[in-house]
């Protein structure tokens, strides 16, 4: 931390009537969980001492206060995520995921030609309607409503509504005054990323995608 942030910390923190760190700093506070968590497990022989990376392990739980799912094959996240984890999230085996996503390859597979030629942002942009899969069981927990969405898309009807509004925000950006503007102050923000066509034997973009 620059030295200078130090006192302007502390002023704001006495400014605002000394409350508790977990209140003042949250993300911090649950920083300072893990790592002392940490040290006292290593000192309790909980965690081995011997495992070097277990120090950076450890620190992937910082991002757990950004996730719903948190999902590794790491025995030592297996063990320690699911303490710092509220209701609201849960923990997924590396192993679990790789097993549905398979399942969910073989599934989208099996349609016909002109359906996967529409490229997967057409017609996998939601899990399966129907079928067992770990990955429908999470979204209908973390994003319940998504099966209603599913059932209204119409596949290319839907990209040929909004692919020319796109175009015409963009066209009226580029348009429009450089400058430079906070982002809080926008009206609309693009952030282009360029996308590949086919990854593997997947079509990603519908016909006539760039």
């Amino acid at each position: 931390m620059p030295d200078d942030l130090g006192p302007r910390i502390v002023k704001r923190w006495k400014a605002a009537g000394g409350p508790a760190l977990p209140e003042f700093a949250p993300y911090a506070a649950h920083v300072l969980c893990v790592d002392l968590f940490f040290q006292l497990a290593l000192g309790a022989d909980l965690i081995s001492r011997r495992r070097a990376s277990n120090k950076v392990d450890i620190a992937y739980l910082y991002y757990l206060p950004f996730c719903m799912v948190f999902v590794s094959n790491d025995k030592l996240h297996a063990k320690t995520a699911p303490l710092f984890m509220n209701e609201d999230q849960t923990f997924v085996k590396g192993d679990e995921l790789k097993i549905d996503l398979g399942r969910l390859d073989e599934y989208y597979a099996a349609l016909p030609a002109e359906v996967r030629e529409r490229g997967v942002i057409s017609f996998a942009a939601y899990p399966p309607l129907d079928g067992n899969y770990l990955t429908s069981g999470l979204w209908d927990r973390f994003l319940p409503g998504w099966r209603a969405s599913a059932r209204s898309q119409h596949g290319e009807k839907g990209s040929t509504k909004i692919t020319p509004w796109v175009t015409r925000a963009l066209d009226a950006a580029k348009a429009a005054e450089r400058g430079f503007a906070d982002v809080e102050d926008a009206d609309l923000v693009f952030i282009q990323r360029r996308v590949p066509v086919r990854m593997g034997k997947w079509r990603l973009l519908p016909p006539g995608g760039k």
